[in-house]
């Protein structure tokens, strides 16, 4: 809204249409795949039947996250039927405050080192890396 709204108004800002794409983690990764970049296995379900069947299919352990937002909000790893089950219930049973659409996207695990990198505009703000466990 407010990348809008800079838009509207001729303020510098971010392009609206690149916040969007950023903030769709769905169709983040479809973009970053298109563009050869190597992204875990992931679906979109809809219901906990799906859910469970993305699980089953991608393999143990797996996470669990609402397809928009930032800052890890609603992100869980789920290492098996129990934790997988006792999180989609956060997140289909009326608990978890959705922003948008209520389907829910399961990705396998990467093993292995996050980074993060914040922009504001053009220029990079701040660099961060965390190990996982």
């Amino acid at each position: 809204t407010v990348a809008k709204l800079c838009r509207h108004f001729a303020l510098p800002g971010a392009n609206p249409v690149s916040i969007e794409r950023c903030s769709d983690k769905y169709t983040q990764r479809q973009f970053l795949a298109q563009a050869g970049v190597p992204v875990p296995a992931y679906r979109l379900a809809a219901n906990a039947m799906e859910i469970e069947s993305s699980a089953a299919k991608l393999g143990w352990p797996v996470i669990l996250k609402p397809p928009e937002g930032s800052g890890s909000s609603g992100v869980r790893l789920c290492r098996d039927a129990n934790e997988l089950a006792e999180h989609t219930t956060y997140l289909l049973g009326g608990k978890y405050p959705w922003r948008f659409s209520t389907k829910i996207l399961v990705e396998e695990f990467a093993q292995g080192s996050f980074y993060d990198v914040v922009t504001m505009g053009n220029s990079v703000v701040a660099i961060g890396a965390a190990d996982f466990d």
